[in-house]
């Protein structure tokens, strides 16, 4: 179930979609929060597969990156206060320059964000001020012109625990296939975070 939310804080207001659990079980459960930059970002049907498997998911539309990575530190600074969160599986996901954004907060709140998964983000090793110390998962196409896989295994590299995953003929743009393989990888890397 989606209902609309606003988190409010460090004068900052965030509006989005809170998905919760379509078969919701008493206690925690991990979170991933994601925004959305660019036309034709497909993050929210992610966010119904990952609300069918048990995950919570917060979903919200910025303007720039800049504003997107202060959104996101105000919502994950809110959202790992409720009860229904479990605070050590939070994870931030993004498509595009929303990677970016994802990295660029994740590398601000440094630890205690529990994940990073990256669909073929608009990075650069210089975005890397400081490397984010978590474990960080990068989805690269193998026929992305506007971000190809040799500069995001750059990045993956300067990442403390970074990894690239490649989706063989794939392009920038996710097609349905693609999202699906998105959908099951991020799944798995959530479960499967330390």
């Amino acid at each position: 179930m989606t209902k609309e939310m606003t988190i409010i804080g460090q004068g900052l207001t965030v509006k989005g979609k809170f998905g919760e659990p379509v078969n919701p079980v008493d206690g925690v459960a991990p979170l991933v929060i994601q925004p959305i930059i660019e036309a034709g970002d497909k993050s929210e049907a992610i966010s119904q597969v990952l609300n069918a498997a048990g995950i919570l998911t917060f979903t919200f539309k910025s303007k720039s990156i800049e504003s997107a990575v202060k959104a996101l530190e105000v919502v994950f600074t809110e959202l790992r206060q409720d009860d229904r969160v479990a605070s050590e599986y939070i994870v931030f996901t993004g498509y595009g320059e929303a990677g970016r954004a994802s990295l660029l907060a994740a590398n601000n709140l440094g630890a205690s964000v529990g994940g990073i998964f990256l669909m073929a983000p608009a990075v650069k090793v210089e975005d890397l001020r400081s490397t984010y110390p978590g474990q960080a998962m990068i989805l690269a196409s193998s026929q992305d012109e506007v971000v190809p896989v040799h500069n995001l295994e750059e990045v993956a590299k300067k990442l403390k625990h970074g990894q690239v995953l490649e989706i063989r003929d794939g392009h920038h743009e996710y097609r349905v296939q693609d999202l699906d393989r998105a959908s099951l990888l991020l799944r798995t890397f959530i479960m499967t975070l330390k």
